[in-house]
């Protein structure tokens, strides 16, 4: 179990701009005091759309910070944004909670922000939430995958899952507990780093009845490592070159038998 006995927190935040045109979202990682104005800015040479959003790192023992598959999953949501304005969203393990305050900002009615109950984990994603200026519209709880407690009560139209099939005893509890917020005709949202193959999820696809769409990160994140002051970018690249972003649809809405 990670030990938050001394956590400390780091505050980043991460600059979304529409390609314009249609074309892809990039995504990148900007110096941040946590003093600075988060206010959204136009492009002046072709007036994309800039998107800031701040999260607060956790460094303990393990750290919570925003991998690869987060950044892209929140790409995703800020390229398909007229998907996400007005709905109700649920991240599970959330982490620093890059997607789900994205979508906070993009103008979700509610936003469920999901993950282990450890009161100084969940207290950066609400001091997170506070400086986005979204904390009226972001609700932060503990939720261990596969129990009902935690879970948004009337379900989510949207679920987010960034890195969360890690570990494969973790697998059947994360989509149990996805399937049982999901509201019918949902989408439920899955980026997914294949690291190991013992760690794939195809074969639960089927048993749980489900089907997977698969979206091509080309076709919404163009990876901007000229603008990224983070250093991980040779690290981010290799990540996103095994990284798949899904969304799974529950055939029934309810578990295997």
């Amino acid at each position: 179990m990670t030990e938050f006995s001394e956590a400390r927190q780091l505050p980043r935040s991460f600059a979304f701009r529409d390609g314009g045109g249609g074309g892809p979202v990039r995504v990148a990682a900007i110096d941040d005091d946590a003093s600075g104005d988060l206010a959204d800015a136009g492009d002046a040479a072709n007036g994309a759309l800039l998107l800031r959003v701040r999260v607060f790192e956790v460094l303990a023992e393990s750290p919570y910070c925003a991998w690869p598959g987060g950044k892209a999953l929140a790409a995703y949501c800020v390229a398909a944004r007229a998907d996400i304005a007005g709905r109700d969203v649920l991240e599970l393990g959330c982490g620093v909670g890059l997607p789900g305050l994205t979508c906070a900002r993009l103008g979700a009615r509610r936003v469920h922000l999901t993950d282990l109950p450890h009161p100084a984990l969940l207290a950066a994603v609400k001091e997170a939430a506070a400086a986005n200026g979204v904390a009226d519209r972001v609700d932060v709880r503990g939720h261990r995958w596969g129990d009902a407690e935690g879970l948004p009560e009337g379900g989510a139209d949207v679920v987010l899952a960034a890195d969360v099939f890690f570990s494969s005893v973790d697998h059947e509890d994360v989509l149990a507990s996805a399937v049982a917020a999901l509201r019918p005709g949902g989408r439920f949202l899955v980026a997914y780093e294949n690291r190991v193959a013992t760690r794939e999820i195809h074969y639960l696809i089927a048993k749980w009845r489900l089907s997977a769409r698969h979206l091509p990160l080309e076709s919404f994140l163009s990876y901007d490592d000229d603008e990224d002051d983070d250093g991980d970018d040779e690290e981010d690249a290799e990540a996103y070159a095994s990284l798949a972003l899904f969304e799974i649809v529950p055939e029934a809405l309810e578990a295997p038998p």
